[in-house]
């Protein structure tokens, strides 16, 4: 339904997730079917169509462009700043749906069956040094969700305890360390190295704020690791407060 021009409101919510994404409206369009294509839900969204969502002359969408939003943003459809929608609970998942392990036709997680390389066992900082040293493929769109999932699960420290937020910042590291074994370009590695090593930071964090003091220095020694390959001045001061604070 087409709001009227006097009555919009407009979603700066989508638009900051976009933005965040370092997507143009295009870009996001394109995004947007291409996910709708691997779900299986052909759709066809165009610029026009994220232009209407962003100003809010449109304030819903069809269930399948629901899921596909969902699937390449990476967040619930209730965060997306469309109206009607009801909030999420405090402690709600986060998204795991289909897509969660298949972007762009590259898979961000192997297949149950299909074990890991032996020496990347162990815990998510683990794997995320040794992807550290084994350049393999990502694109940029990848890449893109990767920081935006980064910068969405610390905004979310602030309101959720580290018990319901351990989970999902493990498992965005271990995305992180199959893209990063598999991307051999020297820019995207270091774009998904800072990235790894701001979550390796975050997760130190939630470990201390468990109680797990080892498990903290086990993070945050992968997370200098990641600082010193991606030459991230910021992200090595992170780490450093983290490991020095009182």
């Amino acid at each position: 339904m087409t709001v009227p021009a006097a009555q919009r409101v407009p979603n700066h919510t989508l638009k900051a997730i976009r933005l965040a994404m370092r997507m143009s409206q295009s870009e996001f369009a394109s995004a947007v079917r291409h996910a709708g294509g691997v779900l299986g839900e052909p759709n066809t969204c165009n610029k026009r169509l994220v232009q209407k969502w962003e100003s809010g002359e449109h304030t819903e969408c069809r269930p399948n462009y629901k899921r596909a939003l969902q699937a390449v943003t990476r967040t619930p459809y209730e965060q997306l700043g469309f109206s009607g929608s009801p909030p999420p609970p405090p402690d709600a998942p986060l998204l795991t749906g289909r897509l969660a392990g298949t972007f762009a036709g590259a898979p961000l997680r192997r297949p149950a069956e299909e074990p890991p390389p032996a020496p990347a066992a162990g815990e998510p900082g683990d794997r995320l040094r040794f992807a550290l040293e084994r350049p393999g493929q990502a694109d940029l769109e990848a890449i893109a969700i990767v920081e935006t999932n980064t910068a969405r699960l610390f905004a979310l420290e602030h309101h959720r305890c580290a018990r319901t937020l351990t989970g999902a910042v493990n498992r965005h590291l271990d995305d992180i360390s199959t893209l990063l074994a598999g991307t051999r370009r020297e820019p995207l590695r270091k774009r998904l190295a800072a990235a790894g090593g701001r979550s390796a930071a975050l997760a130190g964090w939630l470990a201390f704020d468990r109680g797990d003091a080892t498990g903290a220095l086990r993070y945050w020694d992968s997370a200098l690791a990641a600082s010193r390959y991606a030459a991230d001045g910021p992200l090595l001061a992170c780490v450093l407060t983290y490991l020095f604070s009182p």
